[in-house]
């Protein structure tokens, strides 16, 4: 492979004779340039791929706590850890986990429906910092951390986790990143914790993130300023998420998403039983739809989606979203 203009490469190794999914696998290399060729570099791991670290205890460290796992994952022992526990489980940092730099799947566990395991901080420190890339974070409720995700790498994956009493949930700095049925500032019956407030609920500065893809929105709810903000970044997809109790649901700053413009025009009409909400857009835009308590900058449901094909677009609403005495 051929470094790029930052000096960066990256090359892909696949489930071949020169990579065993099943142990950790060394690798060296070597730098040439204009014929002149380098020494070898120290030697490199990468790890297990189908290997797991197991959790077995709520302690901040020691022998299989979260901590000493991580630590694990980083001299290629597993990339996945998994907790090997009972019923609800609080883990009481003392300090700030190691940033995550290898590709690496942590993933809790439910019990009665409900995410069982608890990281909790002070408020002084971060939960996660994702500087690798390609890390998957789910099934855990998060609790007091300063930014729980702070993410300057890209494709990483931010499954079903909850936040709350965090400064602020997210900080998205990276590409490409995904982000499905989290709850931030909520817990985890999808309610708002009213305990729970932040300026921002997420903020993002990177391009082509995918906030919420259908059936798997998130919920964003007690942002002072907003419930999204997109700072800079472009491409970012915002879809399905439910935003309220916030100032602004959606805000775009120093043209972020390249200032792109809501629909115009609304309007509604009523035929017979069947009700219709109408406006303009750009041609091809896909337009959502969701129902709200007259305030403008709440997102509550999802309710339903359409193109605008010519530059116009209509929506039939379903009976079961509308109140009819209000």
């Amino acid at each position: 492979c051929v470094a790029n203009a930052e000096g960066k490469w990256t090359f892909t190794v696949y489930d071949t004779r020169y990579f065993n999914p099943d142990t950790r696998n060394f690798y060296v290399n070597t730098a040439t340039r204009h014929n002149n060729t380098s020494e070898l570099s120290a030697p490199f791991v990468v790890g297990c791929k189908s290997c797991v670290c197991y959790v077995t205890n709520n302690y901040d460290h020691g022998k299989n706590s979260l901590r000493a796992e991580i630590d694990s994952a980083h001299s290629g022992a597993c990339l996945n850890i998994e907790f090997q526990m009972s019923g609800s489980q609080t883990i009481q940092l003392l300090s700030e986990l190691r940033p995550i730099e290898v590709p690496l799947s942590i993933t809790g566990y439910f019990e009665n429906s409900l995410t069982a395991i608890t990281l909790k901080g002070n408020s002084k420190f971060n939960g996660f910092n994702l500087v690798n890339g390609y890390s998957t974070i789910q099934n855990i409720n998060f609790k007091s951390f300063d930014t729980t995700f702070n993410v300057s790498s890209d494709f990483n994956n931010l499954k079903r986790n909850t936040i709350v009493q965090t400064l602020l949930p997210a900080k998205i700095f990276g590409n490409n990143n995904s982000l499905k049925k989290n709850c931030f500032n909520c817990d985890g019956r999808n309610m708002q914790d009213t305990s729970s407030v932040s300026d921002n609920a997420i903020e993002i500065y990177g391009d082509n993130n995918i906030i919420g893809v259908f059936e798997n929105g998130n919920s964003f709810v007690n942002a002072i300023k907003s419930g999204d903000l997109v700072d800079s970044g472009v491409g970012n997809s915002l879809l399905y998420n439910a935003i309220y109790n916030t100032t602004q649901a959606i805000t775009l700053n120093n043209h972020g998403n390249n200032d792109y413009p809501p629909p115009t025009n609304i309007v509604s009409r009523k035929d017979g039983d069947i009700y219709y909400i109408q406006g303009r857009a750009n041609q091809g835009d896909r337009v959502q739809i969701f129902t709200t308590t007259y305030m403008r900058n709440d997102a509550n449901v999802f309710v339903v989606e359409t193109i605008a094909t010519d530059g116009t677009w209509q929506v039939v609403i379903s009976s079961q979203y509308i109140l009819k005495d209000e």
